[in-house]
């Protein structure tokens, strides 16, 4: 029976076939391999004794919820964490770094930690097997950033307590600076500065 799991290889003398067995528990399995190569009738003789594992594996991506920020205003990216391995992953945590001109705003779900290198961390808990978790990290777009800069959203990442994570791609946002006009009213109406 071949499935979506585990791959075994049979090998005699320079040739090797693989085969893939129905189970997706760990343990320790026997194959028997009994099957013949049609261009040269070479049999690849069993058994053959493989330790199988069932583990996480995570895939994770940012993504920006606008394509376009300005100074003093918010960007934020949600951070979604799939599991894609065979096994349910616990003690999960997905980080961020803050991206560079930007200052820490908030965070859903909260609460989130931030320490002193300003990274953010989420606690989410357990992922099963092809679930996924989605964190989102709301940041304030510093006054003096230049128009044309692109702010980088380039250190995240998750681990599990099984010691599997994943680090994810860097993600541009440009950013472009809002300049104030001064708006002034006639007849002793009010003046003041306008966005």
């Amino acid at each position: 029976e071949a499935q979506d799991s585990i791959t075994a290889t049979g090998v005699s003398g320079e040739r090797a076939r693989s085969y893939a067995l129905a189970s997706q528990a760990a343990g320790e399995y026997t194959l028997y391999v009994n099957a013949v190569d049609g261009a040269s009738n070479l049999t690849l003789n069993g058994p053959y004794t493989l330790t199988t594992y069932v583990l996480p594996r995570f895939e994770i991506t940012a993504t920006p919820e606008i394509t376009l920020a300005h100074a003093n205003g918010l960007i934020s990216y949600t951070l979604t964490a799939t599991n894609v391995g065979n096994g349910a992953a616990t003690g999960v945590v997905i980080t961020d770094m803050l991206p560079i001109s930007t200052t820490y705003h908030s965070c859903d779900p909260a609460p989130c930690d931030l320490d002193a290198n300003h990274v953010i961390s989420w606690t989410v808990g357990t992922v099963g097997v092809r679930e996924s978790t989605a964190v989102t990290l709301l940041a304030l777009v510093n006054s003096e950033v230049i128009s044309g800069t692109f702010i980088t959203n380039v250190e995240y990442g998750v681990t599990s307590a099984e010691l599997i994570g994943a680090s994810g791609t860097g993600v541009d946002t440009p950013t472009t600076v809002r300049v104030a006009a001064f708006n002034a009213q006639s007849g002793g109406g009010p003046m003041g500065w306008w966005l």
